[in-house]
């Protein structure tokens, strides 16, 4: 190697092998010289590495999901939340109307309202819940679709628990 690499390697802070420098003794040595009986001479010792710097965090679903929604798992789908316009509270109120569809009482008015059929319609109560149209529109099923019957489930669940909220279970007889 000639002595204008190994000057520039020096000044660039380039640590070269020992090998290399064998027989070096000025860095302004011509390339066509004799090496000089002088000692090698070796490099600066490179600095100990440090600990390595953590990776970055990488946000797992869950926390992705939490940050934009607020809840974790979602109760409905994001295609459901886009269409119907949810907002972070009403997400957590769904999420509390499938808690409370699936406790005993819940689980006993539904079988024996419509058999736990979602898409039932008798003509006068429509859905698992038994909605007449006047509950279903007055508690906000609006939103969802015009009878119970035609809305997706958790916002079956999610009016039955409103209505629970404001009356309790007096507006369904089998309670």
């Amino acid at each position: 190697m000639s002595s204008t690499r190994i000057v520039s390697a020096f000044a660039a802070g380039i640590v070269l092998p020992s090998a290399i420098l064998v027989g070096v003794s000025s860095p302004a040595m011509a390339d066509d010289a004799a090496p000089a009986a002088t000692p090698a001479v070796e490099p600066a010792a490179a600095p100990a590495p440090g600990p390595a710097a953590p990776a970055p965090h990488v946000p797992s679903v869950r926390e992705l999901t939490i940050a934009r929604y607020g809840i974790y798992p979602l109760p409905v789908t994001e295609r459901h939340i886009k269409r119907y316009h949810l907002r972070k509270k009403i997400l957590r109120q769904i999420a509390a109307a499938h808690k409370l569809s699936n406790t005993a009482e819940g689980r006993k008015i539904r079988r024996l309202e419509s058999g736990t059929n979602y898409k039932y319609n008798d003509g006068h109560y429509f859905g698992a819940w038994n909605f007449d149209r006047g509950t279903w529109l007055s508690n906000g099923g609006g939103r969802f679709a015009r009878t119970a019957d035609k809305a997706p489930r958790w916002a079956q669940d999610y009016i039955a628990w409103k209505t629970h909220k404001s009356r309790g279970w007096s507006p369904w007889s089998t309670a």
